[in-house]
């Protein structure tokens, strides 16, 4: 027995297999049938993952929105944006945006990412999860949304721009100087915005109310900037008082009289802390953090003696206007003649103030028809791609067709391993037995000849 455990008869396991060979073949098609429907369907169901690259455009750039503030294209999948997109369509009323800003959407920069996947070398790639939507078709339709909104969002910057500013500024002028400066700085930033503009081709050459931006900006520069050089030169002369009385000066003279006082009084205190710190730590070392705070009291001492000085020159330019002279600390009423602005100085001002409002709202139309034309987020694709996910289908069905046909092989080789050698055994007992009878029989047969060979007086040959 334990030579017939010894070695493996390979003969008989090949005999078994051959016997086998439609049960093996069967076994290892179903399995690797069940393996294939199982990874597909079940395994690697909402498992796909859908692709939309896109480009973005705007006449402000995508970096900085229209009112001036900072824009990063990550912010269409924050949660904020998701939730306006998702409101925006009774469609997407099923969607979780908690899950969605939290992985299940996300946006790729093919360009820091040095990705070639992006589609047509667009800029940005979309990627959502299938198990996100309930369905293609509202992914596809999401993903959309999402890149558009980037229109919605420029638009909506264009309403929030504050475009009277410049008009509150007039409005809290204290002289003509800083009147005159701010319709000069109101000027110069609407030619700016035209100047921007017209820089892009096509841009200068769009056309709003019958006219192109260069045209509009032609418009709008005329010939102001000299006349307000005009008027400068004029209230540098002869230092016109804005005003019917002293009143409103001395109103605003002494407000920043009071703000000066104020600023002296903490740069004192601070003054007194930091000598007093010093006076602490002389005979220590000081820290890094130490250092810090004394930079800090340095920092804060410095920006309200600067204040300060601005205020100084402020509350001396209101006294002078009205005639005031000082004496001392104090300003005193001296005994100058004031000079109200003439008619003509002041209806000039007006009529440049005037064209300056009107050079402004000329520039929101045009800046709104621009945008609304150039702004666009403009997709790689007609419809978003899907990539399968989860585990390949292909590689598991070849995996289990190869474990598969090697079990059945194993399972079916050890079933009749032991039958088959029994077999074999029998059957070369019986060839054994046959064997050894023919011989018998044969010498039998050759003792009988020579008997009678004997008998009749033959030898045998």
């Amino acid at each position: 027995m334990e030579e017939e455990v010894s070695h493996i008869e390979w003969s008989a396991v090949w005999s078994v297999l051959k016997k086998r060979w439609v049960w093996i073949v069967c076994a290892t098609l179903a399995v690797t049938l069940l393996a294939g429907l199982l990874t597909a369907f079940v395994f690697n169901d909402g498992k796909d993952v859908y692709t939309l690259s896109f480009d973005l455009f705007c006449p402000s750039g995508t970096e900085v929105l229209p009112d001036g503030r900072a824009f990063s294209a990550q912010s269409l999948v924050y949660a904020e944006n998701l939730q306006n997109v998702k409101d925006g369509n009774e469609a997407f009323a099923s969607l979780d945006i908690a899950a969605l800003s939290a992985g299940g959407l996300t946006l790729t920069d093919n360009a820091a990412a040095d990705n070639a996947q992006g589609a047509a070398g667009a800029r940005w790639t979309l990627t959502a999860k299938e198990s996100g939507f309930a369905s293609y078709e509202q992914a596809n339709a999401f993903m959309f949304a999402v890149a558009e909104s980037f229109v919605a969002l420029v638009t909506e910057s264009l309403e929030e721009r504050d475009e009277t500013a410049w008009e509150e500024d007039l409005a809290r002028a204290s002289d003509y100087d800083e009147y005159i400066s701010v319709l000069q700085g109101q000027y110069r930033a609407v030619l700016a915005e035209y100047d921007a503009l017209i820089a892009t081709r096509a841009y200068a050459d769009h056309k709003t109310d019958g006219l192109t931006v260069a045209q509009h900006r032609a418009r709008a520069a005329g010939n102001a900037e000299a006349r307000l050089a005009a008027l400068q030169n004029e209230q540098n002369i002869y230092a016109y008082v804005l005003g019917d009385t002293d009143h409103a000066v001395l109103v605003q003279a002494r407000e920043l009289e009071r703000e000066r006082d104020v600023n002296a009084d903490k740069i004192s205190a601070l003054q007194e802390a930091l000598a007093q710190l010093l006076e602490k730590y002389a005979q220590a070392g000081l820290s890094a953090s130490q250092m810090d705070t004394f930079e800090s009291f340095h920092a804060d001492i410095a920006a309200l003696t600067q204040r300060n000085v601005e205020l100084e020159s402020r509350i001396e330019k209101l006294y002078t206007s009205i005639g005031y002279e000082k004496s001392g600390a104090e300003w005193i009423k001296g005994e100058g003649q004031l000079l109200a602005a003439p008619a003509a100085f002041t209806g000039e001002l007006q009529a440049l103030r005037a064209e300056i409002g009107s050079a402004t709202q000329t520039l929101t139309g045009v800046r709104k028809d621009v945008y609304a034309r150039f702004t666009r987020a403009e997709t790689a694709q007609a419809q978003a791609q899907v990539t399968a996910g989860g585990a390949n289908v292909y590689l598991i069905s070849a995996a289990a067709a190869v474990i598969a046909a090697g079990v059945a092989c194993m399972f079916f080789a050890l079933a009749g391993y032991r039958k088959q050698l029994l077999e074999e055994e029998s059957l070369a007992a019986g060839t054994e037995k046959e064997k050894k009878q023919t011989s018998q029989e044969k010498e039998a047969a050759a003792q009988a000849a020579a008997d009678i060979a004997e008998k009749g007086g033959e030898k045998p040959l």
